[in-house]
């Protein structure tokens, strides 16, 4: 009888210990999947993706023509390899006419990397270019080299707004400082312009355009209707529509002469 007794308290202490192993795995995992949420959300918040863009996600592209479908296959894809993508420096141009999504896409691009862990930043020319020219002054704490560094360390770096700066050649050299130390870092860059394709090589140079297109970079042309204009086209017709029904609800002749 004392053995059997001796037995069931041996049992006893095996699920004791089970059932503390698996609050402790429990545990671990919880601690594991809030460390997860912590190190996304630090992403996100230094990401530099505008809050108007931040919770935008791929599926939320409009795909109205055979050409945005196009794109957003191309993007979909790149998003999918991009572990082996980013290992070749393999870069994106955005460009063509303006309202046609790119910024929108683009940021879909980056919230959808970050939320595999991806280091993104997003940041217009225009800024990046004036972060750099700020060194120059004798109050600034950080140096040329400071700051352009910076801008390698991202495993994709977004530059929006290709087009609207460039005043000057030290300008365009910083640009091409950036451009250029990341495709010696093997790195790839995403840029975006309201330039076609022509005339952003011309803008940024082929030297430039060129490491841009290395390793199997695409230069994606965004040559659809814009999206704000066919908002408002069709808001307009809407509006005339109405107008027109209501001419006719009360017998008005909308083209007789008072």
């Amino acid at each position: 009888m004392q053995k059997q007794n001796t037995i069931t308290l041996s049992e006893a202490g095996r699920k004791a210990i089970e059932a503390r192993a698996i609050a402790f795995e429990l545990k671990k995992k919880k601690q594991k999947e809030r460390a997860a949420k912590q190190f996304i959300s630090k992403l996100e918040q230094h990401s530099g993706v505008p809050l108007r863009y931040r919770e935008l996600k791929l599926a939320d592209y409009i795909l109205d023509t055979k050409e945005s479908k196009i794109v957003y296959s191309r993007v979909k894809n790149y998003i999918k390899k991009f572990e082996e993508l980013k290992q070749i420096g393999c870069s994106l141009v955005f460009c063509g006419r303006p309202g046609t999504g790119k910024t929108h896409l683009a940021c879909s691009l980056a919230n959808e990397l970050i939320q595999t862990g991806e280091r993104v930043l997003y940041t217009t020319v225009y800024k990046a270019i004036s972060e750099v020219k700020a060194t120059y002054s004798k109050e600034s704490e950080k140096t040329e080299a400071e700051v352009i560094k910076a801008f390698q360390e991202p495993a994709l770096l977004i530059l929006d707004e290709v087009g609207v700066q460039f005043g000057s050649e030290v300008e365009k050299m910083i640009f091409y400082q950036i451009i250029n130390g990341r495709y010696e870092s093997i790195l790839p860059t995403l840029i975006i312009s309201n330039l076609n394709n022509k005339n952003l090589s011309a803008f940024i140079g082929e030297r430039t355009m060129d490491r841009l297109r290395e390793c199997g970079g695409a230069v994606l042309a965004f040559e659809w209707e814009s999206f704000r204009a066919k908002n408002r086209r069709i808001k307009n017709r809407n509006n005339s529509e109405s107008a027109l029904k209501q001419f006719v609800k009360h017998n008005i002749d909308p083209f007789e002469t008072p």
